[in-house]
């Protein structure tokens, strides 16, 4: 019995694939590492490219190739979306099922298909036509013998959508709760004062909201600049007193910069409520940035709403807001002892997400879900 992890590549360089792409090619990188090192899963490789017209002769024959070590009962861990055509990953999940007899497990990073609706309906009614891309991504993950997803809200909600477009489907779902972020931190030195002060890191261009956070509190701003927009422009040059950007860091790095008391988690189109596909994404989503924050030993501020609120709260490893207008008086109502032993949780949570326990232990009560019972 052998284990396989699958991770892309596009380009003949050497180096992580997609290194700069943090909603991408890191977290790949940190599944397909955590899985060689937990499991002695051999690596799949597969290269990027998109051809929707291959014929089956040109698929079999790559896959004849790519594929020759897979034994019948071997367990295939795919990582989601695959960056690939249809027709690619439709053969590759028959090629596994049908002529390896090897099992699939679906590792979710995102749902594409989701991405850009504002509600669940208006997503649903993608499914009803089984020549959309959304319909397409839920039947792969029908296919899958397993699916190691964020959360229960995930799961659930995968659950509707699959009985929605009428596709049969595995009940084992497994839930990762956080992902990992293998950071190089001094284990010695993880305490931070609490003050008014939060951190924010990602995409600039989704993060106006920001602008509207009271100037009595700090911003620590990290992300590439922002050329196009007069408004979030604004983030990367210092125009509000309390706004300070401080460049784009390789995300090696920024766990050792990070110095606010709070990292901010948040994702919406305007201040202070939740608004827009991003926010509604949020409660079935668990950002990579959170891991990020933790891997920091820094607590983390979410909304009420999204899916990481119940992990943050379970935990008391940060702050769950029904919108940021709370956020002066949230901060202002933490002692200095209830803060430090948020810190204490936070530490242990964070040397587990540096380990890359979460994927690891799904990934083992998967197996077990599939060969032990």
């Amino acid at each position: 019995m052998n284990y396989w992890v699958m991770s892309s590549n596009g380009s003949r360089e050497n180096g992580v694939p997609y290194w700069d792409n943090t909603a991408f090619g890191r977290p790949q990188y940190e599944v397909t590492e955590s899985l060689v090192q937990a499991l002695n899963a051999r690596t799949l490789d597969y290269y990027i490219y998109f051809w929707d017209e291959e014929p089956a002769s040109s698929l079999q024959t790559r896959f004849d190739g790519q594929l020759a070590g897979i034994k019948k009962d071997d367990i295939v861990f795919l990582q989601f979306p695959v960056h690939n055509s249809n027709t690619y990953t439709g053969y590759l999940i028959d090629y596994l099922h049908n002529q390896i007899g090897a099992k699939c497990v679906a590792i979710i990073h995102d749902i594409t298909s989701w991405q850009g609706k504002k509600s669940v309906k208006e997503a649903r009614e993608m499914l009803t036509d089984h020549h959309s891309n959304s319909f397409v991504e839920h039947y792969f993950l029908s296919k899958m013998d397993g699916l190691i997803v964020h959360n229960h809200q995930m799961a659930e909600r995968l659950q509707g959508d699959f009985d929605f477009a009428g596709l049969e489907y595995s009940n084992s779902f497994v839930y990762l709760d956080v992902f990992g972020y293998s950071a190089k931190k001094n284990s010695m030195d993880w305490k931070r004062p609490l003050k008014l002060e939060i951190d924010f890191a990602g995409n600039l261009t989704k993060a106006g909201f920001l602008l509207g956070i009271p100037s009595s509190i700090a911003v620590n701003v990290f992300g590439r600049e922002v050329e196009t927009d007069n408004v979030l422009r604004d983030l990367t040059t210092n125009s509000y007193p309390n706004i300070n950007y401080r460049g784009n860091y390789d995300h090696e790095a920024i766990p050792s910069i990070l110095s606010g008391s709070f990292g901010l988690c948040w994702a919406s189109t305007s201040y202070p409520q939740i608004t827009g596909w991003s926010g509604e994404y949020e409660k079935y989503n668990s950002p990579y940035k959170a891991a990020m924050y933790l891997a920091a030993d820094e607590p983390i501020i979410v909304a009420k709403q999204s899916a990481l609120a119940e992990f943050v709260e379970e935990h008391g490893i940060g702050l769950a807001l029904s919108d940021l207008s709370k956020l002066e008086v949230a901060m202002r109502s933490i002692t200095k002892e209830q803060y430090d032993q948020m810190l204490e949780r936070t530490h242990q949570i964070g040397n587990l997400v540096r380990q890359n326990f979460p994927i690891k232990r799904a990934a083992f009560e998967m197996i077990s879900n599939l060969e032990w019972r």
